[in-house]
C-alpha cells in the first residue's frame, strides 16, 4: 500500500453501522481479509458503545476518522461528545457495563482482542475518544 489515506465521517447514532464496514473496505482494498475483518469488528464495537453509552437516551453526534499510514498501519478514531466515561480503567474491565442488563460489558475487551492497540480518552460530560490501531499485511498479488 502506497502513501497515506484519510477519511472522516460525521454522523449520528441513528446511522447504519454496516456503512462503516463498507467504507473501511474501500480505503483498505489491499489488506488481507483477516486484518480487515478484525479492524471492522473493533470499529463496529466502538460505534455500538457510542450508541448505547455516550447517548443512552437520545440521538447524538459522533465522528469516525480512518487513516492509513506508511508502514501498513490503520488507525481508526471514534469521537463522541456524549456523557463520557467516569472511570476508564473500570470501563475496560471485562463484564463491567454502565448500560442496562442487556449489555454484556465486553465492549473494550472485544476491541482489544481484534486490534493491536486501543487507547481511550474521556471526560465526563464532554465525550470520549477511542483510537484503534492495527498493523496489516498487504494481500499478495499473483499477476
Amino acid at each position: 500500500m502506497k502513501g497515506f489515506q484519510r477519511i472522516t465521517i460525521e454522523t449520528d447514532t441513528n446511522c447504519d453501522t454496516g456503512e462503516f464496514r463498507r467504507i473501511l473496505r474501500a480505503i483498505l482494498p489491499a489488506v488481507n481479509q483477516e486484518t480487515y475483518s478484525d479492524t471492522a469488528t473493533a470499529l463496529e464495537e466502538a460505534i455500538t458503545n457510542v450508541i448505547y453509552h455516550a447517548y443512552p437516551d437520545e440521538i447524538g453526534k459522533f465522528k469516525v476518522t480512518m487513516k492509513v499510514y506508511p508502514g501498513n498501519v490503520i488507525e481508526v478514531v471514534v469521537q463522541d461528545w456524549g456523557q463520557g466515561i467516569e472511570n476508564i480503567e473500570q470501563a475496560r474491565k471485562p463484564l463491567f457495563t454502565s448500560g442496562n442488563e442487556n449489555r454484556s460489558g465486553m465492549g473494550f475487551t472485544i476491541m482489544e482482542s481484534f486490534v493491536d492497540k486501543v487507547t481511550v480518552q474521556s471526560q465526563p460530560g464532554k465525550g470520549t475518544r477511542v483510537c484503534l490501531k492495527n498493523k496489516f499485511k498487504e494481500k499478495l498479488s499473483y499477476d
